[in-house]
């Protein structure tokens, strides 16, 4: 029961936050030009595939090294497997959404649209889904970085090169996306221009 209860927490923690990006996409496809669909759509899934990826990567290092998924047998491991467990921290803080991180931009700009938008409704949310999701994954760091390993788990060692590479390419392009937010829209404006014809996008949105 304890196992399936941490299962259950660790799933809404992940869930909450990511669900309601998924529903204010829906929202605004249901309120908003299509133009500004698209863009906030795209937007949004650039964001959470960096900052997604680094978190379950990072866990299924943690996970290889440890033998173990339940949280309890990976305390210390910050100690052990540092580069991974930074950059799974990385991973971590942004989907809190938390600065200097991409998704605290990606946030940022959900709740915005929702109060121009009139739509409190929906601003609340998004913020209250992100603290359910900041109190459960501080418990994580707390766990992996000031937690001591105890004598009776096994002794682990870093990830692969292979595994600490990807991570860190992942931890810094969040980090780069939080620095310098505007520079994916020249990414993001030729395929959404791809689903609709450019020329209905906003003259403010051009890069």
């Amino acid at each position: 029961m304890r196992i399936y209860l941490q299962g259950l927490t660790m799933g809404l923690a992940y869930v909450a936050p990511i669900g309601l990006q998924n529903l204010f996409v829906i929202n605004s496809a249901l309120t908003q030009k299509r133009s500004r669909v698209y863009l906030t759509a795209l937007i949004v899934i650039f964001w959470d595939i960096s900052l997604g990826v680094a978190c379950f990567l990072g866990a299924g290092a943690l996970i290889m090294r440890a033998g173990s998924r339940n949280l309890a047998d990976l305390r210390g491991l910050g100690r052990h497997m540092p580069w991974t467990v930074a950059c799974m921290a990385v991973g971590l803080v942004s989907i809190m959404g938390l600065p200097p991180f991409g998704a605290f931009y990606s946030k940022f700009l959900m709740i915005q649209a929702a109060v121009d938008a009139g739509q409190i409704w929906l601003a609340a949310l998004i913020l209250a889904a992100s603290l359910v999701g900041a109190v459960y994954y501080t418990r994580i760091l707390k766990t992996l970085i000031f937690e001591k390993r105890p004598d009776h788990l096994p002794q682990v060692e870093e990830a692969p090169f292979s595994m600490r590479l990807s991570l860190l390419v992942l931890a810094a392009v969040s980090l780069l996306l939080g620095l310098f937010p505007q520079a994916v829209m020249p990414l993001v404006l030729p395929v959404a221009s791809l689903c609709y014809p450019p020329w209905t996008f906003p003259r403010s949105s051009r890069p």
